[in-house]
């Protein structure tokens, strides 16, 4: 989390949350988490997509320094040639593809907003944190 306390994140998401700030929202994440969010928010956005992506979703990626290419073809792999090898590949690829974004909550608010404007919904609820409240924090 980003804030001086757990419960001054918990607080920053949650006011972010309602104000529909997909980044805000996400600056409070931790790094790890925002890596399993983004995995599940580039997927979204491709869809069954294996040659090529949106034109917005390729500028996000841009932008981003994603490399895009790199796991479209992964996923090419897998549908040609299915199996764990292919699969691993296209995981590790992914995992590759996140950590050369520097700026993950930006990249995150930005694929969520493309797939909520194009879909209707993303990758996570807009009512995360919301009537809920901090209880049990570990490793403080």
């Amino acid at each position: 989390m980003s804030r001086e306390t757990p419960q001054a994140a918990f607080e920053h998401a949650q006011a972010a949350t309602l104000r529909r700030d997909l980044f805000e929202m996400f600056a409070c994440l931790d790094v790890n988490d925002l890596k399993r969010v983004a995995a599940n928010a580039v997927a979204l956005s491709l869809g069954t997509r294996i040659d090529d992506a949106d034109a917005e979703v390729r500028r996000i990626c841009d932008e981003h320094r994603f490399p895009l290419d790199d796991l479209l073809g992964a996923r090419r792999r897998v549908m040609q040639m299915p199996g764990t090898e292919a699969t691993m590949n296209q995981r590790d690829t992914m995992k590759r593809g996140l950590a050369a974004v520097s700026n993950l909550p930006a990249f995150l608010a930005a694929l969520e907003g493309y797939s909520r404007r194009v879909s209707g919904g993303g990758s996570i609820s807009m009512r995360l944190f919301q009537n809920e409240t901090l209880t049990d924090v570990w490793g403080i």
